[in-house]
């Protein structure tokens, strides 16, 4: 994967708190998500469901194009246009990927009722 660790983990909390609303909570301790490099400000505003801020660029449009694509199965052209112009192509659709993958696996914890609890993912 091309998309760095702190910006594949950030596309997955937007996914999460967008699919799982509250739930983003537990995933907040997976190890993966400490050691990913965000702001612990950016993990706080997230948990709580606020835009967070004093993103950094990368991450700003990272948030962004997640966001979009977890609430409307779209991105915006501009969007689109900056994130390949920043991270290429190859990165757009990995973000898809995070997302979507992201959006899989919360529909089945959802429909199974399976409870999250932190630890290595």
């Amino acid at each position: 994967m091309r998309l760095p660790e702190r910006l594949r983990v950030l596309a997955f909390l937007v996914s999460v708190g967008r699919h799982r609303s509250a739930d983003i909570v537990p995933f907040l301790t997976f190890d993966a998500v400490v050691q990913s490099g965000l702001a612990r400000a950016t993990l706080d505003a997230l948990a709580e469901g606020r835009h967070p801020d004093d993103l950094k660029d990368d991450e700003r449009l990272v948030f962004d194009y997640a966001t979009q694509l977890s609430r409307t199965g779209r991105v915006k052209s501009a969007t689109f246009d900056q994130a390949r112009d920043r991270f290429g192509r190859e990165v757009c659709l990995e973000l898809v990927e995070v997302c979507g993958y992201t959006a899989f696996l919360t529909t089945i914890l959802s429909v199974t009722q399976t409870t999250v609890s932190g630890g290595d993912v």
